[in-house]
């Protein structure tokens, strides 16, 4: 099922992204990465969500598959908190939190729940 964008020019879709449109340069701060998905990583952004993993499995805490996920939420997260673990860490569970209380869909046929992402309900139930 393609889902569509109503609002989002076509030529949006083709757009071929540079190099130079992958980060903007702030000023005194160095850059920010603004694209995310369907681009490479850099080394340090690899090692960073590396890190951060091995730092949530020590802190023995877990999060629904849709966290690591190809948006790269965690990439996301870690770039807000400055690349602070903790505070990634906070603010993830923060998020989680947030989503399972406001955007969680029941099935009005069966018991399963499923978080709301990217704008598609996945199919669940066969009833």
């Amino acid at each position: 099922m393609e889902f569509m964008y109503p609002h989002v020019p076509p030529a949006v879709f083709s757009m071929e992204v540079k190099d130079s449109d992958i980060f903007i340069t702030l000023e005194g701060k160095g850059s920010q990465r603004v694209i995310f998905t369907g681009v490479p990583l850099t080394a340090e952004e690899e090692n960073h969500l590396e890190a951060f993993r091995q730092y949530v499995k020590e802190a023995k805490k877990t999060f629904p598959e849709w966290v690591d996920d190809k948006d790269r939420l965690v990439l996301r997260f870690l770039q807000g908190n400055n690349f602070n673990y903790e505070k990634t860490l906070k603010s993830l569970e923060e998020h989680i939190e947030w989503r399972i209380n406001n955007l969680l869909i029941k099935c009005k046929h069966c018991s399963y729940a499923v978080s709301y992402t990217h704008l598609t309900l996945p199919t669940i139930c066969s009833v």
